[in-house]
């Protein structure tokens, strides 16, 4: 079936669809709270890096190369495509490691001015420290999302009691 028979069947409904794929990928702020309300792109990467990472995209949009600027335009071509029929997180993991970039992207500024004001340190240096506080501030995460899934298992699961046993211990040493 060709998109055009899709759009042409029943406009509204396309459109109306494609919108709430958009709100599903961007998020729609205060104004949902639903779990389709969220945004994927926001949830593909860890607090405060998923934030760093919008401050590059925004980066790249006023003041980037033209490289960075065809990243960002690729990108955004892959989500309206993506959205067009579904709305998965599954669907968006190709975008994860733009948004890591974009978030190394939005430390490199920082770390040269962190060089400048306090010249003992580098600005590699200064990037180093910052990708190590990062590190520190997503350590738990994953443990945080296993423990979310295990925590929904039944007790009564042999298999389910074995990985809360296994986490347990790792987060607990």
């Amino acid at each position: 079936v060709a998109l055009r028979d899709l759009v042409l069947a029943d406009p509204a409904r396309f459109w109306g669809n494609w919108s709430r794929n958009l709100v599903a990928l961007l998020g729609s702020g205060a104004e949902d709270t639903s779990e389709f309300g969220r945004s994927i792109a926001l949830r593909l990467l860890h607090v405060p890096a998923n934030m760093l990472a919008l401050a590059g995209l925004g980066l790249w949009l006023w003041q980037g190369e033209r490289r960075a600027r065809l990243l960002l335009l690729a990108t955004a071509l892959y989500a309206l495509g993506v959205t067009v029929g579904f709305a998965l997180p599954r669907f968006f993991l190709p975008i994860a490691p733009v948004l890591a970039i974009a978030a190394v992207a939005s430390l490199i500024p920082i770390a040269r001015r962190l060089a400048l004001r306090w010249p003992r340190m580098s600005h590699a240096q200064w990037l180093l420290l910052g990708g190590l506080i990062l590190i520190w501030l997503m350590a738990r995460g994953p443990q945080i999302g296993a423990r979310y899934v295990l925590e929904r298992q039944s007790a009564t699961d042999d298999s389910a009691h074995r990985s809360h046993v296994v986490i347990s211990r790792v987060s607990h040493p």
